[in-house]
């Protein structure tokens, strides 16, 4: 069994043409490996939409609802990445990404309660159990991933798709003055549950919460300087 090939991508006509090819493939995956593959996902804005899935797997987890809008004829490589991932990532129960010790881990298998604002396949959103302001709430990706450093692209982006919109919710729930997007890697960092998580802090004039650094600006040279190491590592990642 393979994956489709670019050529036969750019058949499709459009997004219908598309899903429908896409749809069979998933079929045809199913079939051939039968329980080796517990779920198959494929998510699209439009046209057809697979989904053999169950809450406790990770159904098309990197892939965003919406990634494919309008004709996509021609554009063989992303139809290719597209199907590739929704079957890659359906195969990985979500449980098996866990960690039993970690109390994030615990609240997406349901053995620890969590008052939830947002759950999609990969990502959810729960109420912080400290509000030092009302209303503050947690990002946490579904699999267990430590820190900032150990997140893929396509998880990555999905997180702050869903911060940006919770965020949004969050300000029109709280009528906050403002908000803070507080992310912590590291002993070092205070980080202080080592599952990846992102904390949306509402402000509001007077509430005592201070974030505090030196704010001396630098010398020109030294941040030349520094921003040319920056450069460096990420042309070696």
């Amino acid at each position: 069994m393979g994956f489709p090939s670019q050529t036969q991508g750019k058949q499709a006509s459009g997004v219908d043409g598309f899903c429908s090819a896409a749809a069979g493939f998933c079929r045809r995956v199913r079939s051939q490996l039968g329980k080796k593959v517990h779920c198959v996902g494929l998510f699209v804005g439009h046209g057809m939409s697979v989904d053999e899935g169950r809450p406790n797997f990770c159904t098309c987890a990197n892939i965003r609802r919406d990634s494919v809008r309008g004709p996509v004829a021609g554009s063989g490589p992303f139809q290719l990445l597209t199907v590739t991932l929704a079957v890659s990532f359906a195969m990985i129960p979500i449980r098996a990404l866990m960690n039993a010790d970690c109390p994030f881990c615990r609240m997406v298998a349901g053995q620890e309660r969590a008052s939830c604002v947002w759950d999609d396949p990969c990502v959810f959103g729960i109420m912080s159990l400290e509000q030092p302001t009302p209303y503050k709430v947690l990002i946490i990706p579904k699999t267990h991933v430590e820190t900032i450093f150990d997140l893929s692209d396509e998880l990555a982006s999905e997180i702050f798709k869903v911060t940006v919109r919770v965020s949004r919710a969050v300000r029109e729930a709280s009528g906050c003055a403002g908000l803070n997007i507080i992310q912590s890697n590291g002993s070092a960092g205070q980080q202080d549950v080592f599952h990846f998580h992102l904390h949306i802090v509402p402000r509001f004039p007077k509430d005592n919460i201070v974030l505090r650094w030196e704010n001396r600006v630098e010398e020109r040279f030294r941040l030349d300087k520094l921003a040319g190491e920056i450069k460096t590592r990420i042309r070696a990642l």
